[in-house]
């Protein structure tokens, strides 16, 4: 699952996926916002919409998949 880094930018809504190995896995399929996140960096702090209490969560970008805009 191999992703281009530069296409992520903060304020991209992204769909987290499965990544290997991660005990982040059981966020997969949560919608949520980068918050910060530069170009080349292996990990962004999202924040997850569906989550009751807020909070950021540092994922690696493989976990992350664009939602397209319409």
């Amino acid at each position: 699952m191999e992703q281009f880094f530069e296409n992520f930018k903060i304020g991209d809504f992204i769909q987290i996926q499965y990544h290997p190995n991660s005990p982040l896995n059981q966020y997969k399929g949560y919608i949520g916002e980068i918050k910060e996140y530069r170009k080349g960096q292996e990990h962004a702090l999202v924040f997850i919409h569906a989550r009751n209490a807020s909070g950021l969560i540092k994922f690696h970008i493989g976990h992350l998949s664009k939602l397209q805009s319409n």
